[in-house]
């Protein structure tokens, strides 16, 4: 490191206290985290508490949404009173098209090794 320099932060808080604490801290920085768990496990809360932090320290957040749209996604904040303000979301939900060519392929691809 360079004199003069700061050095980038190990750690990035989750926005939740008690969860920094027990990670020393927050998550360790540049690492991918994927959650994953049943239907009102607290993924979106996790997620949105995390990105408000971000965004509270001015950082840019993205948020991916492999299963809901951004509507969805902005309807969830709105009900638990999150603002919206600064977060970026990219939509990676397969249209119902694709999901029709995906499913007759596989069937035909079945068919063919019988």
């Amino acid at each position: 490191m360079s004199p003069g320099l700061a050095a980038e932060p190990t750690h990035a808080r989750t926005g939740i206290e008690g969860l920094d604490d027990i990670l020393c801290g927050g998550f360790t920085t540049n690492r991918l985290y994927l959650l994953e768990g049943v239907p009102g496990s607290g993924k979106t809360t996790l997620a949105f508490q995390f990105l408000l932090e971000g965004v509270r320290r001015g950082e840019r957040v993205l948020y991916i949404t492999l299963s809901e749209t951004e509507e969805e996604i902005r309807a969830v904040a709105l009900t638990h009173g999150w603002p919206f303000d600064g977060i970026e979301v990219r939509e990676l939900v397969p249209t119902q098209d694709s999901l029709g060519r995906m499913s007759s392929t596989r069937c035909s691809t079945r068919r063919k090794s019988s």
